[in-house]
C-alpha cells in the first residue's frame, strides 16, 4: 500500500480539475494583455508556465490572486469549481 489514494479527485467537492480557467481575457489599464487563455490544472498535477517577456504570465497570475491592477474583459476563473471573479 502507497498510501496515495487511488482517485485523488475525491479530496474534493470538484471535478477533477483544481483550477479552471477558461477564454480569459484581461487587461491592464488600455493594454489587452490575455486574450482567449484557456488553462485546466489537474488535482496533484504540476504545470509550469513559461513565456518570452510580455507573454502575460504576471498578468496570469496576478489576475488570478484578483490584484486590481488587471481587469477581467471575459471568461472565467474557478478554483475547486467556484469561480473567484
Amino acid at each position: 500500500m502507497s498510501g496515495k489514494l487511488e482517485d485523488e479527485s475525491k479530496l474534493y467537492d470538484s471535478p477533477p480539475y483544481i483550477l479552471e480557467i477558461e477564454d480569459l481575457w484581461v487587461k491592464a489599464g488600455d493594454n489587452l494583455i490575455l486574450k482567449g487563455l484557456d488553462l485546466h490544472v489537474g488535482i496533484g498535477k504540476l504545470h509550469v508556465i513559461f513565456g518570452p517577456n510580455g507573454s502575460g504570465k504576471s498578468t496570469l497570475l496576478g489576475t488570478i490572486m484578483g490584484l486590481p491592477q488587471f481587469q477581467v474583459i471575459k471568461g472565467d476563473i474557478r478554483f475547486k469549481g467556484k469561480s473567484i471573479l
